[in-house]
């Protein structure tokens, strides 16, 4: 939460354009780091990061900065956490069904 606090302040409309570059740039090498811990998050819990438990609330505001932010919603990191968000959750809606149809036999 700081950080896009940190990052919307640096990025605003007062804020000389070279200072502005510099945040946006150093907020791409952040973020380029967010896929890989995403995986292996996945890979150890099976589950989405979620902001209740605070090991998990930093990863949860990258990806939440990542996929909602205008300027990096069109990057391939976006994309890929939208590809494992997909995966995630349709694995999970197979395997309730799955559960469904077998207790209903």
């Amino acid at each position: 939460e700081n950080g896009i606090k940190l990052y919307n302040f640096l990025t605003g409309s007062n804020v000389p354009n070279d200072i502005k570059q510099q945040a946006i740039s150093l907020k791409e090498e952040g973020l380029s780091r967010v896929v890989p811990a995403l995986k292996s998050w996945l890979k150890t819990h099976s589950t989405w990061p979620s902001y209740s438990d605070s090991s998990e609330r930093e990863l949860a505001t990258a990806i939440d900065l990542l996929t909602r932010d205008p300027d990096l919603k069109l990057t391939p990191e976006a994309a890929e956490i939208e590809r494992l968000y997909r995966k995630q959750y349709s694995t999970l809606e197979k395997i309730k069904k799955w559960c469904k149809s077998f207790f209903n036999k």
